[in-house]
């Protein structure tokens, strides 16, 4: 270990498109490395590893190590090997085999181990993606020197099905680059929809979502009729892939609004799209934290999103955005034609989501948090360790 440095490793199931890799990008960008020196390990490939060469960019060493099965003894051995060979003051993973894999090597060296838990998933009992769940639980029990919910949500889902001591979970919210989400210019923002070959008057509503089912985007192509009906000339801008697109565009074209929906794809623009927007929707059905909210209320754009998990305690409900139940098309476009019919609202909601976002949601706050924990658990290892 450097004489003047902390040195942390950070392992991850793979370096793909994903939320957990993305954010682990951002938190290792803002990191103090005169403080601190991190190393990143991935266990398998996945979307070719792309956030591996961003990370790589901050001067951050990235290794793969496939590991193999979980319960592949020689997969184990080489984890620890590697471990032991880096010697990290901390492991912190990210999703469940990391935190499987490298807790069991880390229980097994004294290294003390953080996992941060992303999702709420759960599974049917007896299936195989149960009994992996009730893996990931003993291994944070056995090995896991404290666990990071990204919001109370997904904190209290996981206790509730764990085991794990309460005390053990901590709540630390996920944080965003500010600085890169502020207001778009008018030349931007009608630029951005001339692209699309949206007006520049016309109301756009945008979001950004994984297309699948979870996500509610059916609900909202089935809110752009009753939307149309008084903002004739709304747009809705669907930004993002997945296995559920071909559906939608088969739903939009039902119910004769095709050519106001556009599906725009994945994209490396989100801020500009974002700070496009008169309104950001969000109609999910279930989420812990999900980022893009905190972007858009970074952007200045308001906030309709479903009244569930993690969203609950990211929106004041009224006076940050507005929240409705989930799968509602009917409350869904009765809360958009609210933003886009009183503008001293809409005006209201994007001043206070801005300060909230601030205060709340901020990179910087967020690694704070992540790194005084960091200290706590390696003192106390040390303490455990001392004669």
């Amino acid at each position: 270990m450097s004489a003047d440095r902390t040195r942390v490793m950070y392992m991850i199931d793979a370096l793909g498109h994903g939320g957990a890799e993305r954010n682990l990008f951002g938190f290792l960008k803002h990191l103090d490395t005169q403080r601190y020196e991190p190393r990143v390990c991935a266990l398998s490939v996945k979307q070719g590893n792309v956030v591996a060469e961003d990370i790589r960019a901050l001067g951050v060493e990235v290794d793969l190590l496939e590991v193999g099965r979980l319960l592949d003894p020689r997969g184990g051995k080489r984890l620890r090997g590697y471990l032991n060979e880096h010697r990290p003051a901390v492991l912190h993973s990210h999703l469940d085999y990391a935190a499987m894999l490298g807790g069991r090597s880390c229980r097994a060296l004294g290294i003390p181990h953080v996992t941060t838990l992303h999702t709420m998933d759960g599974f049917a009992c007896h299936t195989r993606a149960y009994w992996r769940q009730r893996l990931l639980y003993r291994s944070l029990q056995q090995s896991c020197s404290r666990v990071i919910a990204v919001s109370e949500s997904v904190r209290t889902h996981h206790l509730q099905r764990s085991g794990l001591d309460a005390g053990k979970v901590i709540t630390i919210h996920n944080g965003i680059e500010l600085q890169r989400f502020g207001p778009v210019t008018r030349e931007r923002r009608d630029a951005v929809r001339a692209s699309f070959g949206v007006p520049p008057d016309a109301p756009l509503i945008v979001t950004v979502a994984v297309l699948r089912p979870a996500k509610g985007i059916q609900h909202l192509i089935d809110a752009v009729p009753a939307i149309c009906n008084t903002q004739h000339e709304t747009r809705v801008l669907i930004i993002g892939t997945g296995s559920h697109e071909s559906s939608l565009k088969d739903q939009a074209a039902a119910l004769g609004v095709a050519e106001r929906v556009i599906f725009a794809g994945h994209r490396e623009d989100v801020p500009a799209l974002l700070g496009a927007g008169d309104i950001f929707v969000l109609p999910t059905l279930r989420d812990a934290l999900p980022t893009v909210v905190i972007e858009a209320m970074a952007a200045g754009t308001p906030v309709v999103a479903s009244g569930v998990d993690g969203l609950m305690e990211m929106i004041d409900h009224g006076a940050t955005g507005l929240l409705v139940p989930p799968a509602d098309a009917s409350e869904l476009a009765s809360a958009c034609l609210k933003l886009l019919n009183q503008s001293a609202l809409s005006a209201s909601i994007t001043r206070a989501a801005g300060i909230a976002v601030e205060q709340r949601f901020g990179i910087g706050v967020h690694v704070k948090r992540v790194t005084e924990l960091y200290e706590e658990v390696i003192t106390k290892a040390a303490g455990a360790n001392s004669p």
